[in-house]
């Protein structure tokens, strides 16, 4: 099922989500929430399913309740995954901003793209365009530099 929605062109659902939860804060913020929610689920997920079982053996073999096995095995093994799905839901929280204020907006950086599109002044449009890449670059970094901090034995991120 979470595949089939996530396969599904969700920003073409928009208008319907749009008009379901209005134009204001909160239909943006949902239309936004479905398109982030699918990396964190999937690499979630995918998180879970790495984790060894044997190092789940070992901890309980050593008397490890429940509690040391969430503290030693398990957060340290789904968290990397949990930081690489929001590494990419903030292209897809973006894109969301972007297309919420496509359809439904007077002010806003994806209205003033769409407007300076629409009035042919290519100029601004592509220098709100590079704002948003730059915007975009940043957080990712940050995510990326949080990640090599609080992950350092892991190479290559």
């Amino acid at each position: 099922m979470l595949t089939a929605l996530y396969a599904s062109p969700l920003v073409a659902v928009a208008p319907l989500v749009i008009i379901f939860f209005g134009v204001g804060v909160s239909g943006k913020a949902i239309l936004i929430f479905v398109l982030c929610v699918f990396p964190f689920v999937f690499n979630s997920y995918a998180g879970v399913r790495s984790v060894d079982a044997l190092l789940i053996n070992a901890v309980r073999a050593f008397g490890g309740k429940e509690w040391d096995l969430y503290k030693i095995v398990i957060v340290p093994t789904v968290l990397p995954f949990v930081i690489a799905g929001a590494r990419y839901a903030i292209g897809r929280g973006l894109i969301g901003v972007l297309v919420g204020e496509f359809f439904a907006a007077s002010e806003g950086v994806g209205y003033r793209i769409a407007w300076y599109g629409d009035m042919y002044v290519l100029d601004r449009m592509f220098g709100y365009i590079l704002a948003l890449m730059v915007i975009a670059v940043f957080f990712t970094e940050g995510i990326r530099w949080a990640e090599r901090t609080a992950f350092p034995w892991r190479v290559g991120m």
